[in-house]
């Protein structure tokens, strides 16, 4: 997971608080991913989401590890594109982090548009 600061992904209502947003680079086939680690006292909230996944397999995203989504399957070489609308697609509780359950470890790649912000 690679981590880096961005500026607004501007014209949405609800921008992300002080205008920017991160993004977590995704490169695994762990079954577990940890797309997005764990801040103390810090909620993440997900805006935005590019992801392929090269083989089949069903993805899961939780709030560390309860599920915050069911299972979406994917054929081989799918895509997940969640677009910003200015409202979280996912959201994990504070002090937890964004995890994606891949149920056949198959490789994962994109990345994810998240804020930080206190409890």
């Amino acid at each position: 997971m690679t981590i880096h600061t961005i500026g607004p992904l501007n014209g949405y209502p609800g921008s992300a608080v002080g205008g920017e947003y991160q993004i977590a680079v995704v490169n695994s086939s762990s079954s577990t991913i940890a797309a997005i680690a764990a801040v103390s006292g810090m909620i993440l909230r997900v805006y935005k989401v590019v992801l392929t996944i090269t083989a089949a397999s069903a993805l899961t995203f939780e709030d560390g590890t309860n599920a915050l989504s069911g299972a979406m399957i994917f054929a081989a070489n799918g895509q997940l594109i969640l677009p910003n609308d200015g409202t979280p697609w996912f959201k994990a509780s504070a002090g937890n982090a964004l995890n994606i359950a891949n149920s056949n470890s198959v490789a994962v790649n994109g990345t994810l548009y998240y804020t930080t912000n206190n409890a």
